[in-house]
């Protein structure tokens, strides 16, 4: 009996002495086969909820894009040729030229506009 007690002492402490490092899938026997099913079912998961995700964002893109084009479609198309706020004639009164330059210059424009009007009449 004394040796049996000997025997069960060393294999409890040889046991307890060990150190196991690693995983328990590193283990291998039946507990490392479950732990890498388990692993690998969570990133079969995660990768299929990412991919809903992916999908999910690309479509509302899509949507907004689709919505997008359709209102531009709806909206009468801007005319190429852009009205200066100031008028045709005039420049703004803060800038290069003053009041006085700005004026005279509209009469200026609005003279020869006259003259070349004036001109094709006389044509015809």
């Amino acid at each position: 009996m004394q040796r049996v007690q000997n025997v069960s002492y060393r294999l409890i402490r040889s046991i307890q002495s060990r150190r196991f490092y690693g995983t328990i899938r590193d283990a291998g026997g039946v507990m490392g086969k479950k732990a890498t099913v388990e692993e690998e079912k969570f990133i079969h998961d995660h990768e299929v909820e990412v991919l809903d995700k992916f999908k999910k964002t690309l479509k509302e893109k899509e949507a907004a894009a689709a919505e997008a084009a359709a209102k531009k479609a709806a909206e009468p198309e801007e005319p190429h040729i852009k009205i200066n706020p100031t008028g045709p004639y005039g420049s703004a009164k803060s800038g290069a030229l003053g009041d006085k330059e700005s004026a005279a210059e509209a009469t200026y424009f609005r003279k020869l506009d006259n003259e070349k009007i004036n001109h094709l009449k006389e044509k015809k």
